[in-house]
């Protein structure tokens, strides 16, 4: 994957009306309901380009994990964009609390642990949308 998609071609594209903070709330409960730890929580914007980080620890495991706000078609639907960008964080979050019983955190966060100062997800690599998003390769 080259590039990121359009947010209006994704799922969550305005199907509903909680709010960014409201969505983000849950996911922080969701974490700490399986003994996790918030370390941070940022929503920030860099040469143009907006994502959403959580940094989190579960045990003795330390994660990071970084999700972009989509581009939408129009300007005036970024607030949608946000919105939809920390519902689909949430429903990722809630999936692998649920793997948590079967698998442990390690697993069921992956390719968010951190691994020296990287995770999974910021390596280099053709297969890495976020490093690249990141400007990390």
């Amino acid at each position: 994957m080259n590039e990121l998609p359009i947010a209006n071609d994704m799922s969550y594209w305005k199907t509903g009306k909680s709010g960014v903070e409201t969505w983000l709330d849950r996911t922080e409960k969701l974490i700490e309901s399986v003994n996790g730890d918030i370390h941070s929580r940022i929503i920030g914007k860099n040469q143009g380009k907006e994502a959403i980080m959580f940094a989190f620890s579960i045990g003795k495991d330390y994660f990071r994990m970084f999700w972009p706000v989509l581009k939408p078609i129009h300007d005036k639907d970024k607030v949608a964009a946000q919105r939809q960008a920390s519902t689909m964080i949430y429903h990722d979050v809630k999936s692998r609390i649920n793997r948590i019983r079967i698998f442990g955190p390690r697993v069921a966060f992956s390719d968010y642990l951190l691994l020296g100062d990287k995770t999974i997800a910021e390596s280099q690599g053709d297969h890495s949308t976020i490093g690249k998003f990141l400007r990390l390769e």
